[in-house]
């Protein structure tokens, strides 16, 4: 039964390309992974985040790989391996998975020789479909999730804000390692999905982000994260794209994405800071707030600081994005 439901995924997906036919069958095994654990009483309390999560409980349109979860009182790993392999041979008839702890104890490795045998590996490539369960303790202050049912459980899952934090944190902070000279290179998932929470209005922890990026204020999250998200994204286009791949069937669709990001990344995310006044037509935003609080402190005048003003007044109005960073600097620079 188990192997014939793979069987009818690919086949219904055949035309798609093999990479992308991988993570299809990878969210197959990833839902059945999920089921186990959240219909476990051992393991059901573990905490849902990262891309996946944001997939299955969120609707992000574009598949993933991994499973990552956080825990707040431990859980054995080993325990856990053991466990869904014995789920995989007993409840779903399939012995021949095996499976590896690595990284510390931190990461399952599931192994399931079944490429070959489903026509989407050759002889030359490896018939093992690898699926990663990452495990660690949470960092987050706040932990209540979100209920997010399924058809026979209940996932528990970090609530949108937070995972959007882990979002930025991943941002700033990892890099994929590739090729023989093991050259570090962006997620390209991490700014898809990026430009995902900014299209939904979601704003960030900022206590949280503090914690670790020691980020305290709208105005210097934006900046940090305009230098670094844009300067990537230029640097790393054809990397972001062929991270991407795999996990977004239409091409046409990610062609759209890489176009279109820029101009969007600048609109939305200094859009996630406004807020309107009760009555008032004129839009509102922390960040230009604390733009001309610095004009006005440092009491700078000319032509220059008007015309800022006057961007940032057109802004409000609804006209055309300020590039805050080119402002900020400009401004600190006079002080």
């Amino acid at each position: 039964m188990f192997l014939e439901k793979l069987k009818q995924i690919i086949e219904k997906d055949r035309k798609d390309r093999p990479e992308y036919l991988r993570s299809i069958l990878k969210m197959s095994l990833i839902e059945y992974i999920l089921e186990y654990i959240y219909t476990s009483v051992t393991y059901r309390n573990l905490l849902f985040k990262g891309g996946t999560c944001l997939r299955i409980c969120y609707e992000l349109p574009r598949l993933s790989e991994d499973i990552d979860l956080d825990f707040i009182e431990s859980v054995n790993i080993n325990n856990l391996k053991d466990d869904l392999i014995q789920y995989f041979k007993r409840e779903l008839a399939y012995d021949d998975i095996y499976a590896s702890v690595t990284n510390n104890n931190q990461t399952i490795t599931l192994k399931f020789p079944i490429l070959r045998m489903l026509g989407v590996s050759n002889a030359s490539e490896s018939e093992i479909l690898y699926v990663k369960l990452d495990i660690q303790k949470t960092s987050f202050s706040n932990t209540k999730p979100d209920l997010i049912p399924r058809q026979s459980y209940i996932i528990k899952a970090y609530p949108l804000p937070l995972l959007f934090t882990g979002k930025v944190n991943a941002i700033f902070t990892r890099d994929k390692k590739i090729g023989r000279e093991n050259r570090s290179i962006p997620k390209g998932r991490d700014y898809f999905d990026l430009l995902w929470f900014l299209e939904k209005g979601i704003r960030p922890d900022l206590q949280e982000l503090d914690k670790d990026l020691h980020i305290q204020a709208d105005l210097e999250f934006k900046i940090n994260l305009d230098r670094k998200v844009l300067t990537t994204f230029n640097a790393y286009k054809n990397d972001i794209i062929n991270d991407l791949k795999p996990f977004i069937a239409d091409n046409a669709a990610l062609e759209s994405f890489i176009e279109s990001f820029i101009p969007l990344y600048e609109k939305l995310s200094l859009s996630i800071f406004d807020y309107r006044k009760p009555n008032e037509n004129i839009k509102y935003n922390t960040i230009t707030d604390s733009l001309i609080s610095l004009i006005n402190e440092k009491s700078l005048n000319g032509s220059n600081f008007e015309n800022i003003l006057q961007e940032i007044d057109t802004y409000r109005k609804g006209g055309t994005p300020i590039n805050v960073v080119n402002s900020y600097e400009f401004i600190t620079s006079r002080s």
